[in-house]
């Protein structure tokens, strides 16, 4: 039996490569996997400190506590409701605006879709509820509801706002676990 030996140079490659990046700047809070470690599709393989975005999600998670408990609303006449309803329409674009900017940081292409839809979704919601709110303030002014019944309408759109900040910042801390 005749044994040969045959010396090459040659290279390993991954089969597949993926970009990851977080919503958010922050630190590498932990990373759980290994160089060269085969992963799989869903496993964690990092975990972002993002301390800005998790303060916002407290901050939306406080709004929402108070707009529950019916702390949100403060209006007196239809000019106080009015500064309220611009107040509120104000702060929800706001949210509105940091949460699409924070999608677009994000470069998995079908996770980003995903939340700039729920962010869309978002805003056709808020766009409805705050319609209505105008809508009750304008019987209240022709005298067909009460200013009750308008105060009633722009509760349930903070209510809303709130709501919708809390969901979006939510899924900005939960897009910092990198999988």
């Amino acid at each position: 039996m005749l044994f040969r030996s045959v010396e090459a140079s040659g290279s390993v490659t991954a089969r597949a490569a993926a970009t990851l990046s977080a919503p958010a700047t922050g630190t590498l809070a932990s990373l759980r996997v290994e160089a060269g470690q085969r992963v799989t599709k869903g496993q964690v393989v990092a975990v972002i400190d993002a301390p800005d975005v998790e303060a916002r999600e407290k901050a939306a998670a406080r709004a929402l506590d108070q707009a529950d408990r019916g702390g949100g609303v403060s209006v007196g006449g239809t000019a106080g409701f009015t500064a309220a309803r611009k107040r509120t329409d104000k702060q929800a674009q706001a949210a509105l605006a940091d949460a699409r900017t924070a999608a677009a940081k994000i470069t998995d292409p079908a996770l980003r879709t995903a939340l700039l839809k729920q962010v869309d979704a978002a805003q056709k919601q808020y766009s409805a509820a705050s319609n209505a709110a105008g809508s009750a303030l304008r019987s209240v002014q022709s005298g067909g509801a009460s200013l009750g019944d308008a105060v009633g309408a722009l509760s349930a759109a903070q209510k809303l706002q709130a709501q919708q900040a809390y969901d979006l910042a939510s899924a900005a801390v939960d897009a910092l676990t990198l999988k």
